[in-house]
């Protein structure tokens, strides 16, 4: 996965790298892969900025984390129901899209996230006027929201087709899109 995004900025002594992630540890021995990949970059000399979208509500209030090489912020979504979920979410990406305006770092050289990509999708409309960032890459590990019916928990009818055509719509908002495997390259090209 690092090897991809490496090989796509050749070139570049440093990168300044912005996160969007729903699981980050703030340990260095984390459990989630973008944990792995933020001391990876670090390891490298990059800058990497984290906005961290709290779905677990394990946080109850915003945690900052800043060092030389790394700003984490985090915004919990603590709602119990549904419809306080889906704002508190919408709130997180303009809440964390205003923090990420008064870091240090100008211009990102790259913005990585990965599924779920419409969880995101208020964050990249906006940023899009707010903050330059030279490429926007998803890293589709599920197929949203194809995945969560067949697990049970998105139901088949009309909200399942109104999530798969917002999911469709975020996906085609970046730049560019890395798969797990062929398979799944073709899969992709047959759902959107």
């Amino acid at each position: 996965m690092w090897r991809i995004v490496n090989e796509f900025f050749v070139g570049c002594a440093v990168l300044t790298v912005l996160l969007l992630v729903k699981k980050f540890s703030f340990v260095p021995s984390g459990a989630w892969l973008f944990d792995d990949m933020v001391l990876s970059l670090i390891d490298k000399g990059h800058r990497v900025s984290v906005a961290f979208l709290d779905l677990s509500g394990e946080h109850s209030r915003s945690v900052e984390r800043v060092t030389d090489k790394l700003t984490v912020f985090t915004y919990p979504v603590t709602a119990r129901s549904m419809p306080l979920k889906v704002l508190q979410v919408v709130l997180g990406n303009i809440w964390l899209l205003l923090k990420i305006r008064t870091f240090e770092i100008k211009r990102y050289d790259l913005l990585l996230t990965s599924s779920v990509a419409s969880l995101f999708l208020p964050f990249l409309y906006l940023s899009k006027a707010l903050i330059k960032v030279r490429v926007r890459f998803l890293l589709l590990w599920d197929f949203f929201p194809i995945h969560h019916m067949e697990i049970g928990k998105v139901k088949k009818g009309l909200a399942s087709r109104m999530l798969y055509g917002v999911e469709a719509h975020s996906v085609k908002s970046f730049d560019g899109v890395g798969l797990m495997s062929p398979k799944n390259i073709e899969f992709l090209g047959i759902r959107i």
